[in-house]
């Protein structure tokens, strides 16, 4: 597996990052990639622990296993003094802004994490959004297995005003574009 930490912004496409134009992949296996946001006072977003799709992107027959997106923790070492954010986990297999179509493909122990929120005077754990699929564009699947998948929010850690992130769609979030899901386990 590969594994991609950015070391200021957000971390985007582990195994693959597609900005414009179009990916076709087909019988693949993506298994152990990593997008992992760095920690700070306002940790970093990760986005498609495998592969991030801002163009087209067409799977056919392929299998995501122990893919993984990790916001990256919001931490300040003052703790009464400025409030901390953590970054979101979003896709832990893929992450998809436009336009997606997958068929007979399998998504399986994939993992979206919202990183921790540490310290400071107040603040929320990372969100996480789609343990397998986060899609902000269109989305058509058909014939494919999501199962096993997991999408936690991150953590809160200290005594002052923290709450804990929300996990969002286990297997698919879909936020904003069109989804047409036929014959899914």
């Amino acid at each position: 597996g590969e594994y991609v930490t950015s070391p200021v912004g957000t971390c985007s496409g582990g195994g693959i990052f597609i900005n414009s134009g179009t990916l076709n992949a087909t019988n693949c296996l993506f298994m152990g990639n990593n997008a992992t946001g760095v920690a700070d006072n306002n940790g970093a977003s990760a986005q498609g622990g495998a592969i991030y799709n801002g163009g087209s992107a067409v799977i056919v027959s392929t299998t995501f296993s122990g893919n993984s997106s990790i916001g990256g923790e919001g931490a300040n070492p003052y703790p009464l003094s400025l409030s901390t954010t953590p970054g979101g986990g979003y896709g832990g297999a893929l992450f998809s802004s436009n336009t997606v179509v997958l068929v007979s493909s399998v998504f399986w122990s994939n993992s979206t994490l919202g990183g921790s929120c540490v310290g400071g005077k107040g603040g929320t754990g990372g969100g996480a959004f789609g343990g397998a699929v986060c899609n902000f564009g269109s989305i058509w699947a058909t014939n494919d297995t999501i199962a096993q998948n997991l999408a936690q929010g991150g953590a809160a850690v200290g005594t002052n005003n923290l709450s804990a992130g929300s996990g969002n769609g286990g297997g698919l979030f879909n936020q904003g574009g069109d989804a047409i899901l036929d014959y899914l386990t």
